[in-house]
């Protein structure tokens, strides 16, 4: 009866363990990928910021050079390819203005001689809105503001 008892002791030792292994397991597996998935969307803001900031100095070389050839350089890559990733870290609201200001960006590269001459509107309101989808994804990001010229 011992030696039963021995047996059935052990079954359920390794039973229990290999449950509460396999439960801490997932537990820090999904941790695992939730950090990361989390650190890839920090990643994915800051790529952002850089385009977006890259963007606004182009249209300001564009408006106090008066040189639209530079609209060749404008990008929207990283909105693009990133955009899922983004999408989970902002609220609708934050999407909208980063869209607004990439429509705009788009504008500047396909449309050219449609904007008139010269095309300062078009220009200063893509500007603007580059300037406050780049603050906003700063700060989505948890960069410090840039000081204020």
């Amino acid at each position: 009866m011992s030696i039963l008892w021995n047996v059935f002791s052990a079954l359920i030792g390794g039973l229990i363990g290999s449950v509460v292994g396999a439960r801490m397991t997932r537990s820090s597996m999904l941790e695992l990928q939730e950090r990361e998935f989390r650190q890839r969307g920090y990643q994915a803001l800051r790529a952002l910021l850089v385009e977006l900031e890259g963007n606004e100095n182009l249209v300001f070389n564009m408006i106090s050079k008066s040189d639209i050839s530079l609209r060749s350089r404008l990008r929207r890559s990283i909105w693009d390819s990133q955009l899922p990733i983004i999408a989970w870290r902002l609220e609708p609201a934050q999407l909208g203005i980063i869209d607004r200001a990439y429509y705009n960006v788009d504008y500047l590269m396909r449309d050219v001689p449609t904007m008139g001459h010269p095309p300062t509107m078009a220009l200063s309101a893509t500007l603007q809105f580059l300037k406050e989808a780049a603050a906003m994804v700063r700060h989505a990001a948890g960069l410090p503001e840039l000081p204020k010229n």
